[in-house]
């Protein structure tokens, strides 16, 4: 039990002690110190790895209560699965790194030993979200990460673009959390636990119930799994709250790092394969959840050939990334949707610490189109941006092609009745996401410098803190996806998985025994084999390369193409698709709709009904301003009183003594209306 529980403490225990000793060990002990202990994290879950892997076994380790109401009883519980371990072994892996490549990254920032135990703590909610036994506890974990990414972002807070994008991150990540928080209620009204093994069990066994729910009669499963949904697409901003995850990238390089590619965003398809035996009672919401996987590739894909942030440029392939996460989930590839995430970890780290190295290099230089020629000046980490590129690019024989493929084989060979739709735009998101990918590596590579030549003097290669994490991730970025492509599909991953999640129809059957069961397949016939359709979108991928690699550097910009030498007039790309132009550049107008419908409409409410009426109203009147202000004006009135003659000090001292004799004989409402008069004849007179 102690070997298990150490995954989750140690992280936990690194942050009390820089908080407690921080001062005393200084930045570089500090820094050391909670690096070594992530690494043993990494080896003790890559151990429990490897002694349970083929073993089908569940440990659950239960402490002492936590929530103790009546017949509602909530425990500390730990839940290891085999999908709890790879998650854990995913996350303290890539928070290792980080970790270690912050040593030399932070070192001349003077809150460094705060950043360290911010990254600890960040880590410590991410292992109790993914080893927790029950909704509670995973909602702990849930809000965790959201306030360290708070913190994280905003750690620059001289920065005033980088608190407002914090504040952006946490306000849209709330209403995901409304969504998890409504799926809690509603399942201990349901099963009258939170329990995963209580409920993913009377999940299988009880029917479906209807509620009534905003005017309409709702499934049970159906409103449960549309509240799961919305908490995923919140956590890991999908299309129309993805607005945060962009904006994020003003956090140090680090941070960026360690969201993308495994914590945060990916607790949300971690909480839909987790829940896979509620969502399979929905099949709607399962449907639901890839048409949001669709547009999320598509957006993801278009909007990042629009933008010349270095990180935000990768932010949005990650957005991208998810969408082919959520697709793979919707069509109950819940082993692939893992796979794709296990492999994504690696090149999308990969990508942030190599863009990273290259800003930090080049005296905190952001945009691309500056950073020509620096491919000699910086090769290692312009090596491990090609590698991640191509990776994420899903060039033939690397890891992020073999995962990639996988989830296109999956729709294109499946029965939903999506796929005719959903193969054709995932093509084209792939054309666009490779397309976006080679451009980032196009900037690098040029003759001719662009960027200041104070800038140029000062880039300089990276020492082996931040070198060490690059190899590391290079090596797994190519070759990991062999390594584990049959444990996450085919029978092998039914074996690990099938008891507790549940999977497409045709998913325990190799690629070539498809044609027979698809509707696609038994509709039109035989059209393409399993190696011609991974032939087909391996050609998109590579087509989308070359157009890049044509359009940035031989045409130098697509926007501006020339007319032909035969004289035909051929329009501008810029004015046929100016709208979508736009559109993309401005990230889907999504900023803009909130602003004007939501954020306006609200200020302008509060304003009008919160601060005129209530406040500047109902408030100063009767709150304490307007006491003081009634106690002036009486006072002011009474002034008129005292004249300092005595007679007039005698004759209202006669009047009091007869008011007080006329109350007491039983007269009192006479008395006060006789002293209010006589107050109202003095006062005006």
């Amino acid at each position: 039990m102690f070997i298990y529980l150490s995954v989750v403490c140690i992280p936990f225990f690194n942050f009390l002690v820089i908080l407690l000793f921080g001062r005393y060990l200084g930045h570089k002990g500090s820094s050391h110190l909670v690096t070594f202990n992530l690494g043993i994290t990494f080896l003790i879950a890559l151990y429990i790895f490897i002694t349970t892997l083929g073993v089908n076994d569940l440990v659950i380790i239960r402490l002492f209560p936590w929530i103790s109401l009546g017949d509602f009883q909530v425990y500390w519980d730990f839940y290891f699965d085999v999908l709890t371990i790879i998650m854990c072994v995913v996350v303290s892996f890539i928070s290792f790194l980080v970790h270690l490549y912050s040593i030399s990254y932070m070192s001349e920032d003077p809150f460094q030993s705060s950043f360290m135990s911010y990254l600890s703590l960040f880590t410590f909610f991410m292992l109790m979200l993914v080893t927790s036994g029950n909704f509670l506890q995973l909602f702990l974990g849930w809000e965790g990460v959201g306030l360290c990414s708070f913190l994280l972002i905003s750690f620059w807070s001289d920065r005033v673009y980088a608190v407002s994008s914090a504040i952006k991150a946490i306000v849209l990540n709330r209403i995901g959390d409304i969504g998890l928080l409504l799926a809690i209620v509603f399942i201990y009204i349901e099963f009258g636990t939170v329990d995963f093994v209580n409920v993913f069990l009377l999940s299988t066994i009880l029917g479906s119930k209807e509620y009534f729910f905003f005017g309409y009669n709702v499934e049970f499963f159906n409103l449960v799994s549309l509240c799961l949904l919305l908490a995923a697409v919140g956590k890991s901003s999908q299309y129309l709250l993805h607005g945060w995850l962009p904006d994020a990238m003003e956090g140090p390089t680090p941070v960026s790092a360690l969201i993308h590619a495994a914590t945060m965003v990916t607790a949300g398809v971690f909480l839909l394969v987790r829940c896979s035996s509620i969502f399979v009672n929905a099949p709607r919401v399962l449907c639901l959840v890839a048409v949001v996987g669709f547009l999320t590739c598509i957006f993801g894909a278009f909007t990042g050939t629009r933008v010349y942030d270095l990180k935000k440029m990768i932010a949005y392939s990650t957005t991208s990334h998810l969408g082919y996460m959520f697709m793979a989930c919707g069509l109950l590839a819940n082993g692939i949707a893992i796979f794709h995430l296990f492999v994504h970890a690696c090149f999308k780290a990969l990508l942030f610490l190599a863009a990273g190295s290259v800003i930090h290099g080049f005296a905190n230089e952001q945009d691309v189109r500056k950073m020509s020629g620096i491919d000699i000046m910086l090769p290692i980490t312009v090596m491990s941006l090609v590698i991640g590129s191509s990776s994420m690019n899903g060039i033939f024989g690397l890891s992020g092609a073999i995962s990639k493929d996988n989830i296109l084989f999956m729709d294109f060979f499946g029965n939903s009745y999506m796929r005719f739709v959903g193969f054709g735009l995932l093509l084209c998101s792939i054309f666009y996401g490779s397309l976006y990918a080679a451009r980032i590596c196009s900037f690098f590579f040029d003759n001719l410098l662009l960027g200041a030549k104070q800038k140029l003097k000062t880039v300089h290669e990276s020492d082996f803190y931040i070198l060490i994490p690059f190899i590391l991730l290079s090596f797994l970025s190519v070759y990991i996806g062999f390594f584990f492509e049959n444990f996450f599909k085919d029978d092998y991953a039914t074996i690990w998985l099938g008891k507790r999640f549940y999977f497409h129809d045709n998913y325990s059957l190799s690629f070539g025994e498809y044609n027979s069961y698809s509707l696609f397949f038994n509709t039109f016939g035989t059209i393409l084999s399993d190696e011609e359709l991974a032939l087909l979108i391996e050609n998109v991928a590579a087509f989308g390369s070359f157009f890049a690699i044509y359009i940035y550097k031989v045409k130098q910009n697509y926007v501006f193409l020339e007319k032909y030498k035969n004289g035909i007039s051929f329009y501008y790309i810029k004015d046929v698709f100016s709208y979508f132009y736009v559109y993309t550049e401005r990230r889907s107008m999504t900023d803009r709709i909130y602003n004007k419908f939501f954020t306006f409409m609200e200020f302008r409410n509060a304003k009008v009904y919160f601060f005129d009426f209530f406040e500047k109203g109902f408030l100063e009147k009767f709150g304490p301003q307007g006491i003081v202000s009634l106690l002036n004006k009486l006072s002011k009135s009474f002034s008129f009183i005292t004249t300092g003659f005595i007679h007039n000090y005698l004759f209202f001292s006669i009047i009091s003594i007869f008011f007080i004799i006329i109350s007491i004989n039983g007269f009192f409402l006479f008395s006060i209306f006789f002293v209010i008069a006589f107050l109202f004849f003095v006062l005006n007179v």
